[in-house]
């Protein structure tokens, strides 16, 4: 016999998450793969246990269905929540915000000798701003949508470079021999995922729209950098297929990418980033609160 752990979540709060990650969506038939999905684990399946993970399932009903009897977790402790559409608890005092991370990041020991000027396109620093707060009050240590930090650093990263250079788009760039990049430093995954991120999106979408029909975009697309989390559709991100091949993209799926459909497929200029691990002193800190 085999036993199967199904993990469910509550079907009004996940049809209102797709709802604002994904408008776009066919809700419908979302909803009849998950329902067809779940009653072919049920019907497969000699031995069931279904947690819903935002109910604040228990440990105690976990290690009785392995029958795990030493070195578990208090039987009335509840396991970590999935994202749920409602306000959040406090964060637990081991957690460390995304702000302080990026702080402790942004400090340089190394002298740096740029290679490039790197010219990001005005605008997007606000957004930035805000979804880094929204992260702080909705994704505490622990929480599964932290694997999409790599985006943020990556900006951070670009907005706070010692290489990066003055630009103003409107304008004639001066005559240097230092070669350019310009970066449009926009975390596109992370603000598709933050509350609100249907406004946070318009706006990134409309700036990026200027960048497109810019002085720079269309000949020196070489020199571009754009982000991209291959775990969205391309659409879902940048608003519209640039699938154009001179563009560099940092990718964060790595070196195969995602084959799912109109998901970016990477090519010659595709950067493979490592994703995101939480510090270790914060781990270990969270396992000895536990």
């Amino acid at each position: 016999s085999t036993k199967v752990l199904l993990t469910t979540r509550n079907p009004s709060r996940w049809r209102t998450s797709i709802q604002q990650s994904r408008p776009e969506a066919a809700l419908e038939k979302a909803q009849a793969r998950r329902e067809a999905y779940e009653t072919g684990v049920r019907a497969a399946a000699t031995h069931l246990l279904e947690l819903d993970l935002e109910a604040g399932a228990t440990y105690g009903a976990l290690c009785a269905f392995l029958n795990i009897d030493q070195g578990c977790p208090a039987a009335t402790d509840t396991l970590p929540r999935n994202l749920a559409i409602q306000k959040k608890t406090p964060a637990p005092q081991n957690h460390e915000s995304v702000s302080s991370l990026l702080a402790t990041a942004r400090v340089r020991t190394n002298v740096v000798k740029c290679k490039a000027a790197l010219l990001v396109y005005p605008g997007f620093e606000e957004i930035h701003r805000e979804a880094i707060d929204r992260a702080d009050e909705e994704w505490p240590l622990g929480w599964e949508l932290r694997e999409f930090l790599p985006e943020v650093f990556v900006v951070d990263g670009v907005l706070h470079h010692p290489c990066r250079a003055p630009f103003d788009p409107a304008q004639n760039l001066p005559l240097v021999s230092t070669p350019r990049l310009f970066v449009v430093p926009a975390a596109w995954r992370v603000l598709s995922l933050v509350q609100g991120a249907q406004e946070l999106l318009k706006r990134a979408w409309a700036l990026l729209d200027k960048v497109v029909a810019g002085r720079y975009w269309e000949p020196l697309m070489e020199h571009h950098v754009l982000l991209h989390i291959s775990t969205a559709r391309v659409v879902d991100a940048w608003g519209r297929r640039l699938m154009d091949h001179r563009l560099i993209v940092p990718h964060l799926e790595g070196p195969n990418g995602d084959r799912r459909k109109e998901v970016l497929v990477p090519g010659p200029r595709t950067v493979v980033a490592p994703y995101f691990v939480e510090p270790p002193r914060l781990v270990a800190a969270a396992l000895a609160a536990a």
